[in-house]
């Protein structure tokens, strides 16, 4: 799908070009942000973090957690089985026990067998159904298993978040949009955001 609208929430102070890193945003202000925009034509949510298989053999993986639209939104297809959408997660506050794995670790832990769909990887003390494998060039932050992200509104974690413009939307017109939301974001949960003022600024 077309990259050149794809874009991240970043902040700056007044008075000055530092863009700081990725802004992070609660699962309820992308709810909203979701539900609500006018600027972006889709948005997903993404965590990750390290974990261990409990088998086939135990190795040190990491794990991408993501909105069940995160490979819609990257159109990018699975090359053995298939990728989890959301009719595949009905509640995205308790999602199914689901698994893409990476290319490398379908080779190493699988031993690139094509009968790997369907079968678990074990990890975290649950068993995911593993429903397809992706390409050798898909080597997002170097993952070895996307799981759906569980989206609680009460939760106040921080989530990274990434967006694609509506066509014809300018970058003026989605930085003013995100200032708007993420001012009312700040004073719900003042302490997930700069105490300072700060301009949003959308980054291609």
């Amino acid at each position: 799908k077309d990259a050149r609208r794809i874009i991240v929430p970043t902040f700056s102070e007044p008075d000055s070009d530092d863009r700081r890193p990725t802004l992070y945003y609660t699962p309820a202000d992308f709810l909203e942000l979701q539900g609500s925009t006018k600027s972006f034509q889709s948005i997903i949510l993404t965590n990750s973090y390290s974990g261990v298989t409990d088998s086939p053999t135990p190795a040190n993986v990491h794990i991408l957690s993501a909105s069940a639209n995160f490979f819609d939104f990257f159109g990018v297809p699975a090359v053995l089985g298939r990728t989890f959408v959301p009719a595949d997660v009905p509640n995205q506050e308790n999602p199914p026990d689901l698994a893409v794995i990476g290319y490398k670790l379908w080779l190493t832990q699988f031993n690139g067998r094509a009968d790997v769909v369907g079968q678990d990887l074990k990890m975290r003390g649950r068993a995911y159904k593993i429903l397809g494998v992706m390409p050798a060039r898909c080597g997002w932050f170097d993952t070895d298993a996307f799981i759906p992200e569980s989206i609680r509104p009460s939760n106040n974690s921080h989530a990274w978040l990434i967006m694609r413009l509506r066509e014809a939307v300018s970058l003026a017109s989605a930085d003013a949009e995100l200032q708007s939301f993420t001012e009312r974001f700040a004073k719900r949960n003042p302490s997930n955001y700069p105490r300072r003022p700060f301009q949003m600024r959308a980054l291609p």
